[in-house]
């Protein structure tokens, strides 16, 4: 066949309306298990923040002779007994940071000076999957009232720019899904709406040039039609799977004039639809990326009316600094419930399925850290110090593979530094912060201060 017309490759990549009609075009506008290579469903990422600190010696798991896979889960983690499978212990790490209630140190991975210095590893995050979602991440507060904005606040997309945490988990769901329960979701109608159109104007714009190139270049044409309804196919897909998250369950509203979310005796009844919003929010792809404080720094005076056997005469700050002169049952108590809630939220997270049948666990990485690590002597470091309020030995742990990049069911103990056996000097969490950007494919080479380690954790990653 002789063509009546040359083509450029400039009218077929913008084609007569300039609308841009190009495969890697389309692609990017493909919901996400359309996208080219992504044959796996999108990682998550969640942060659980607590404050004041841990009862070393009641959160440190016993390693077993078979290594890293062997060990028995701590006192204060048993409550998270059925995730064991899914869990990552890690132990021996330091912290940035001094004698200070701060949560903002905590995705940094630099010490405060009036606010954070630096970009939280969460919203790296959320810059390098920019575009992905309607909704970049979410922060989320259990009454994070006083230091919201400083000291309490563990999201950063810059130093001194902080990303306060939203308590009211009715503000949260207004924001996921502005339409209400019941109705459709108006964020994804609108994504479905552009790519329709999109795809609408692509067909149309190369079948006007069927008749007007060689018989080499309609080969080239009919597989490009072969790939487009593929992109109807999925797009169908995504428009069932908008039905389906378009009438979420979630409780009415309260009265403004109510504000019970802030009412410390709801706190477990705010912390469980914190967990439905996040289950939500990742099942309905509307966002990847959420960090939940489940208190301010220092435990904003909270009482534990709700925990058998912590009497509310004294708050969590309280308790954390009697472990100091030997009392550790009530802080041990009140850790133990906080693993119950974490249980309670990776069970949403299990039980929510992706397009591919794995969870929504199996794709993501849940983070659970402290603000400091041990409130009072440690009794396996060869002086008993006090170590209240400190950075050393934290208590963190991960749940869920990152889509199988996180080998779980481990308990990885890392050696302290020369010279902080007494104190318990050990790897600094740049190291941890940037091994979870590498699990999330993000491969930067550094992270949070210059000054401290940098690289991955190899044992990890």
């Amino acid at each position: 066949m002789t063509r009546t017309k040359t083509l450029s490759r400039r009218t077929f990549l913008t084609g007569t309306a300039g609308t841009a009609i190009a495969l890697p075009f389309l692609e990017a506008m493909l919901p996400r298990n359309a996208r080219a290579g992504a044959d796996a469903p999108p990682k998550r990422f969640v942060s659980w923040i607590q404050p004041n600190g841990t009862v070393t010696d009641n959160w440190v798991c016993s390693q077993g002779p078979g290594g890293p896979t062997d060990f028995e889960l701590s006192p204060i983690l048993e409550p998270l007994a059925a995730h064991k499978s899914n869990m990552v212990v890690l132990q021996g790490l330091q912290a940035k940071g001094a004698y200070a209630h701060t949560c903002m140190v905590a995705l940094t991975g630099r010490a405060p000076d009036g606010g954070a210095t630096g970009i939280s590893m969460d919203q790296r995050l959320a810059q390098a999957w920019e575009g992905q979602t309607p909704i970049p991440s979410l922060q989320l507060g259990v009454g994070v009232v006083n230091g919201a904005e400083s000291r309490a606040c563990s999201s950063w997309t810059g130093p001194q720019q902080p990303l306060p945490p939203e308590n009211n988990p009715f503000a949260v769901f207004s924001r996921l899904f502005p339409n209400g329960v019941g109705n459709s979701n108006a964020q994804l109608d609108a994504v479905i709406a552009r790519r329709s159109s999109i795809l609408d104007s692509a067909l149309s714009e190369s079948q006007a040039l069927m008749g007007r190139v060689g018989r080499s270049d309609e080969l080239v044409l009919e597989n490009y039609f072969d790939n487009l309804r593929d992109v109807e196919t999925q797009l169908a897909d995504l428009q069932e799977s908008a039905a389906a998250c378009g009438s979420p369950t979630f409780p009415e509203a309260p009265s403004p004039d109510d504000p019970w979310w802030l009412d410390n005796d709801r706190v477990p009844e705010v912390l469980d639809l914190h967990s439905d919003l996040i289950a939500i929010a990742f099942q309905c792809d509307l966002t990847r990326i959420v960090t939940l404080n489940v208190a301010d720094d220092g435990g904003a005076y909270r009482t534990f009316p709700f925990i058998d056997d912590v009497p509310d005469g004294t708050d969590w700050h309280g308790y954390s600094h009697h472990v100091e002169t030997g009392e550790t049952q009530m802080l041990t108590r009140i850790d133990q419930w906080h693993s119950g809630k974490l249980a309670e939220l990776l069970d949403r997270l299990e039980s929510a399925t992706d397009f591919d049948g794995t969870s929504v666990l199996h794709n993501s990485i849940v983070f659970s850290n402290n603000e400091y690590g041990p409130n009072g002597p440690i009794s396996f470091l060869p002086e008993q110090r006090n170590h209240s309020h400190r950075g050393v030995m934290m208590p963190y742990t991960l749940y869920g593979q990152a889509g199988g990049a996180l080998q779980t069911g481990r308990n990885l103990v890392f050696p302290l530094v020369e010279g902080g056996e007494v104190y318990g000097w050990g790897i600094h969490s740049t190291r941890l912060l940037l091994s979870l950007l590498h699990l999330f494919g993000v491969y930067d080479e550094t992270f949070g201060d210059l000054e401290y380690d940098q690289g991955v954790l190899p044992e990890l990653v």
